[in-house]
């Protein structure tokens, strides 16, 4: 992977990137998660760096990923199998880094393998997080995310895992990895990012402003910002909202149609039929599959 130069953004537009430490543990992995298959797509990354014992990973195109003491696992999590042995202790990590479209901070990167001796802060940050996030939730589970805090004690756990964070960043950018949204190396399309980030969900998608913002024909940015990043502006808005509605939906107290009214939508009805066609669920089947999910992070 070639490595662009590094992407500049306002701390406002950085400010909209969705991070969030899902779990995170450092033990001998228990017997229920040391053979493990993943059959739908999941989000955010995974980070496991091996001390003892073997870990193997397959994704859904067969290839096979091996590592021994001393070395990373890294990637976005998904579809495919775990497998580790039966003295395998794990520093685990799962957490999020996403673009308001819900899209993972790096583009494609597959699973990367590396030594530690690598990136040593890496794993000293990490240990660091570990024994913060047992500190302060002793009790907690794996997926302790919904464990509660008063503010500042989670500021103070947020703070480690920003800055093992920034870490992360700076490692697979190292070894080439590159954002998925803003790198194209074109300020106009950049520009027109930044206004699709920050534009109300609420309104109507943004097509003259985009088109003055980039100074070119509604064609001319179509196909530029699909050569630079994949998909047309318009997707991007409709990736940007319905990743909004999971978030909402996740939190089961919020109801559908104030989810529909953030939205935009005139009905529920009209927001149900939205929802279906992006997501392939309906908003309550999808939160019946999904809201169980950090509760019950395994391996």
């Amino acid at each position: 992977m070639a490595s662009s130069p590094p992407l500049r953004l306002s701390s406002h537009e950085w400010a909209s990137l969705h991070t969030e430490l899902v779990w995170i543990y450092d033990s001998v992995v228990a017997p229920e998660y040391r053979h493990v298959r993943v059959n739908t797509g999941t989000t955010g990354y995974w980070a496991r760096y091996v001390r003892a014992g073997s870990v193997t990973l397959t994704d859904t195109t067969g290839r096979v990923i091996k590592a021994a003491p001393g070395r990373w696992l890294i990637g976005p999590r998904g579809k495919g199998t775990l497998d580790v042995g039966e003295t395998a202790h794990l520093l685990s990590i799962h957490f999020l880094c996403q673009w308001p479209t819900g899209d993972n901070f790096f583009g494609e990167t597959g699973v990367i393998a590396f030594a530690d001796d690598a990136f040593p802060r890496l794993r000293k940050q990490a240990e660091q997080l570990e024994r913060a996030v047992r500190r302060q939730h002793p009790d907690a589970q794996v997926g302790y995310a919904r464990a509660q805090a008063v503010y500042p004690d989670f500021l103070r756990q947020q703070g480690l895992f920003v800055g093992w964070l920034a870490t992360w960043c700076e490692a697979l950018a190292a070894l080439g990895c590159n954002p998925a949204y803003g790198g194209s190396g074109d300020e106009r399309l950049t520009r027109v990012v930044r206004r699709l980030n920050e534009a109300p969900l609420a309104r109507s998608f943004p097509r003259e402003l985009l088109i003055a913002e980039a100074k070119l024909s509604a064609g001319q940015l179509d196909l530029r910002f699909q050569q630079a990043f994949g998909l047309s502006p318009w997707r991007y808005w409709e990736r940007r909202r319905l990743e909004h509605a999971k978030r909402r939906l996740l939190h089961e107290e919020t109801a559908v149609k104030q989810v529909a009214y953030e939205l935009g939508f005139r009905s529920d009805a009209h927001f149900v039929a939205w929802f279906r066609k992006l997501a392939g669920d309906s908003p309550g089947r999808y939160r019946a599959l999904h809201s169980s999910e950090r509760r019950d992070a395994g391996a």
